[in-house]
């Protein structure tokens, strides 16, 4: 469920770490790609931003070959890190092919947190 602090914004996607809420958090998120007209995805990346900062970035990257680009592809990041009263904290994918879509449903895309300790 979403934050009952009334940090978190569904226009955006994003959280931000209310007054007096700020902590150690645990942050996890994830976002399917397809390639369009199954166009191949040759890298894609999943981001965890906090305070605009690129905090974590794993990806997959391959040189010779491609993913399948009909099916969907995830990229999956976590981690817990330090958390600010006023930080805003946000999920970024990005894929590099000639065509590719993020897919935005419940069941492919995903972005979650908690405070796992109070400052």
């Amino acid at each position: 469920s979403q934050s009952s602090h009334s940090g978190f914004s569904t226009t955006t996607g994003k959280f931000t770490v209310p007054s007096g809420y700020g902590g150690i958090y645990f942050i996890s998120g994830f976002a399917a790609i397809t390639g369009v007209s199954s166009a191949h995805l040759r890298s894609m990346y999943t981001w965890i931003y906090v305070g605009g900062v690129q905090t974590a970035r794993p990806g997959l990257f391959m040189t010779d070959n491609a993913f399948e680009g009909t099916q969907p592809n995830t990229v999956q990041v976590a981690m817990v890190t330090q958390c600010d009263a006023g930080d805003e904290i946000y999920i970024a994918v990005q894929a590099y092919a000639n065509n590719y879509n993020i897919i935005h449903s419940r069941s492919h895309s995903s972005f979650s947190g908690f405070r796992v300790i109070a400052n």
